[in-house]
């Protein structure tokens, strides 16, 4: 263990569309850290590393945010330029995405935080206990025949998450945890922003990019379930017919449906909460937003924030992603947006 490691340069990745959620790199300008031994602190065989970013003043006192738990993935150095470390990190997901299923998980009628904390137990029993689920989630039931024997245990709990209405990931504690997906809407105000981005002299906005894009986008959601014992087959539809929306069925856009098949739910109910919660994300991602700012680490991926452009006008946008300099560099971030587009 070691604390207080030097960093020159690097920057920590944030993605919540991406399997594993939190990643990174840093250049560490110390070479008696190079690894000679399985056990020197920066060989790649079980070390983990505790991220902060933040404020040191000159009295010693620290305002540091946490900016995850990471299991060092490789260490690597240039011998002609000088054999300075630079290393490349996970978040704790890592360990259960590239853990091959090698026997059949069978989780036919167990109910689904069941399934996830074995899941977790497997390779993190010290954090089995930590594992949380929001309230709201629904802790379905697995049907008969969910089954699994090849693939990774992590692509199973993430499925498995979803289906309850959430997404699992480990935060920037290292702790692991099903959390329902944040809300982000029309009706969502100005109020619910936890930060503000503001253009100008005084400003922390440096630059931003809007685009607008049709491609994956869907205003009609058809999901179909699990047959059960006399052949019915549980089925939703959900469809945007706001009369005020651009992306409404019977406007100009037309109907653009999208179909889900997952075995994993066995009620009509089910299949309606899926299609619903898979419209809203499919019809908040044709409108993005791309920015780079003065960062503020203790902003966070799904966290709602405000974005004000030199004539006053605001932009309310949800982090999908972020990428966060530890040394030098530009903090820059993406935003779903449900902002009027004058077309």
């Amino acid at each position: 263990i070691k604390a207080a490691l030097p960093v020159q340069d690097g920057s920590t990745r944030v993605d919540r569309n991406a399997p594993i959620r939190r990643s990174g790199s840093i250049t560490i300008p110390e070479r008696s850290l190079i690894p000679s031994f399985v056990g020197d602190v920066l060989s790649p065989y079980g070390t983990e590393l505790k991220i902060r970013q933040g404020i040191v003043y000159p009295n010693g006192i620290e305002e540091l945010v946490p900016l995850g738990v990471f299991i060092l993935d490789s260490t690597s150095w240039e011998e002609s330029e000088g054999p300075i470390p630079q290393i490349n990190f996970h978040d704790r997901s890592m360990i259960i995405e590239r853990a091959q299923i090698g026997y059949t998980w069978d989780f036919s009628g167990r109910l689904a935080d069941g399934c996830i904390r074995r899941i977790i137990n497997n390779l993190y029993p010290d954090l089995s206990d930590d594992l949380t689920f929001d309230v709201g989630l629904n802790n379905y039931r697995l049907p008969g025949g969910s089954a699994y024997d090849s693939g990774n245990t992590w692509t199973v709990a993430q499925e498995i998450a979803r289906g309850m209405g959430g997404e699992i990931y480990f935060d920037v504690d290292g702790v692991p945890g099903v959390r329902l997906l944040p809300v982000f809407d029309r009706t969502t105000l100005d109020g619910d922003a936890v930060w503000t981005f503001d253009v100008g002299p005084e400003g922390i906005l440096q630059s931003a990019n809007r685009a607008i894009t049709r491609e994956g986008t869907y205003n009609r959601i058809f999901v179909k379930g699990r047959a059960n014992e006399k052949g019915s087959v549980p089925y939703a539809e959900i469809r945007n017919d706001d009369p005020a929306s651009p992306l409404r069925v019977s406007g100009p856009f037309r109907g653009q449906g999208f179909t889900i098949q997952d075995d994993k739910l066995t009620t009509t109910a089910q299949c309606q909460a899926m299609a619903t919660k898979k419209l809203a994300e499919l019809s908040r991602l044709s409108r993005t937003l791309s920015f780079s700012a003065i960062p503020n680490p203790a902003v966070q991926e799904g966290d709602v924030v405000l974005l004000r452009y030199l004539d006053d006008s605001t932009e309310l946008g949800l982090i999908e992603s972020m990428n966060i300099p530890l040394g030098s560099g530009e903090f820059s971030a993406t935003a779903a947006t449900f902002k009027d587009f004058e077309l």
